[in-house]
């Protein structure tokens, strides 16, 4: 399960998402509903954060599902069109 959490993800945001570290780098990209969004600028991951529950590493795609709207919270035109979302 840990692998599965964790795929596509570097240690600069498993360290803010994981465990609460602060870096610069992962910033909330969507915060509505109960959703709240990060994506790592260092490894283009994206994380649902999920209160209450342990934060997941989820593709673009996913984060687009989760929180509609999130096409107006970032420039869309960087995400790139691989499987983990990163920024191209």
């Amino acid at each position: 399960m840990t692998g599965e959490i964790r795929a596509g993800a570097c240690e600069v945001c498993m360290a803010v998402c994981i465990h609460a570290m602060r870096d610069e780098r992962v910033v909330k990209v969507a915060d509505a509903n109960w959703v709240e969004i990060r994506n790592c600028r260092a490894c283009g991951a994206y994380w649902d954060m999920q209160p209450g529950s342990y934060p997941v590493v989820i593709t673009f795609e996913e984060a687009l599902k989760r929180a509609p709207g999130l096409e107006d919270w970032i420039d869309c035109s960087t995400v790139s069109s691989r499987p983990n979302g990163r920024l191209g």
